[in-house]
């Protein structure tokens, strides 16, 4: 049983003892006449019909709607031939904690609030998987560009055994760095080449040119999504997407789509006309990401393209890949991923992450500061609030917290 059976739980009962008439997502209005153990009777008031859910039923459709956070009524269809009376039901039950809204297709999304932090730079560390799903995070983003020559064997039975959520990224950025690299290296033996009219020592021209660095293909990439999206280990896909070629991206959308037979997560760069996002919220994905943002610099620009993107389409959802700063708090962002967690590793300094940047606890180890900013970051996808509170101490390793440092621990999220 997941951490979600419990937020089911929770969430049923309050649902119960509030509310009895409610409208569908086709706008028509049911009043819940009798509730028992096993299921709910409701009365369809234009016709007087009777429609009859199992309590079974209704949990399995609470429980997938907050694994996956944002549904709409073709979603449900796996828990009930009565779609549009269950979605009314989800309406009502995350009411509280969730927006709606009507796609451009005509059809009802239901959006829970918080923001889903996905961890990056996992894919080859089984130590470091294990201090995520151990302080409560189990959302993970992976990288194609590092899974494809892994045995999967190392990373599968990890994630189908701890049930986690994973959005594979298709590793474009990561094969430029490792072709930038790669130029660098070229640069440099080329230079060494014209000073002293021979090879740099230790450094095979041959494999400085190919640079052992194998292409991303649509084909590969695909099939590998179909393959492990198959047997859970994948829950969404991301877009092999070609950072200042816009035509190129929608192209790899549409062949991915094909291949796999599941559209992959559209991505939109900061460079692309505003077209191209008009034409993807027409499509009615979960989310949308929003990509390339690492190569704006400064706070100050991201807040101009974000600025832009939310008040072009204030109801979507967007993903900020390789996000991490203080203007997670100051957008409605669906959910994020990035590696910044790790930065106690990096800085060596007891840092830790708050709403309002860096912290420090000079004190504490580099595994507790990581194992703190895992469970804070885990924590928000519950922020549904602006004021939360955040659950300590971490489950591991031990930390020892001061009366200071829990009433620091109290954030007013902007979300």
């Amino acid at each position: 049983m997941d951490k979600y059976w419990f937020r089911t739980k929770k969430q049923e009962k309050l649902f119960f003892r509030k509310h009895k008439h409610y409208v569908t997502g086709m706008g028509k209005e049911h009043n819940i006449i009798e509730i028992t153990k096993e299921y709910l009777d409701i009365k369809v008031i234009s016709s007087q019909n009777t429609i009859r859910i199992s309590r079974k039923d209704l949990r399995k459709a609470i429980h997938y709607t907050f694994q996956v956070r944002t549904v709409t009524r073709k979603d449900l269809e796996q828990f009930h031939n009565y779609t549009s009376s269950l979605f009314g039901l989800m309406l009502l039950v995350f009411r509280d904690i969730s927006t709606n809204y009507r796609t451009a297709k005509g059809t009802m999304r239901l959006v829970i609030k918080g923001l889903r932090y996905y961890f990056s730079g996992l894919a080859k560390s089984p130590s470091d998987r294990k201090l995520v799903f151990n302080n409560g995070g189990d959302c993970l983003c992976l990288s194609y560009f590092h899974l494809r020559d892994l045995n999967p064997k190392r990373w599968v039975p990890d994630i189908l055994s701890n049930k986690s959520k994973v959005l594979l990224d298709s590793g474009a950025f990561s094969l430029f760095q490792a072709e930038q690299k790669w130029l660098k290296q070229k640069q440099l033996q080329d230079q060494l080449v014209d000073q002293l009219d021979m090879s740099f020592h230790g450094m095979d021209s041959t494999n400085v040119q190919e640079g052992n660095i194998q292409p991303i293909t649509l084909e590969e990439y695909g099939q590998f999504v179909k393959t492990f999206l198959k047997i859970g280990a994948i829950t969404y896909y991301l877009n092999l997407d070609v950072f200042g070629d816009s035509e190129k991206t929608k192209y790899n959308q549409e062949q991915l789509t094909r291949i796999v037979g599941v559209p992959p997560i559209p991505i939109f760069h900061w460079d692309a006309p505003m077209t191209d996002l008009d034409e993807m919220v027409k499509e009615d994905h979960p989310f949308i990401a929003l990509g390339g943002i690492v190569t704006l610099h400064g706070e100050g620009a991201k807040r101009a393209f974000f600025k832009k993107v939310f008040e072009r389409h204030s109801n979507i959802s967007y993903h900020w890949l390789g996000g991490s700063s203080k203007l997670l708090f100051e957008f409605p962002f669906f959910s994020s991923d990035s590696t910044s967690y790790l930065i106690p590793r990096l800085m060596g300094d007891g840092t830790i992450l708050t709403p309002n940047g860096f912290d420090r606890k000079p004190d504490w180890s580099n595994e507790e500061c990581i194992a703190y900013n895992v469970k804070f970051l885990s924590s928000l996808e519950q922020a549904y609030e602006e004021a939360f509170q955040l659950e300590i101490p971490v489950s591991y390793p031990k930390v020892h917290f001061t009366k200071r440092d829990r009433e620091q621990l109290e954030f007013n999220f902007g979300i």
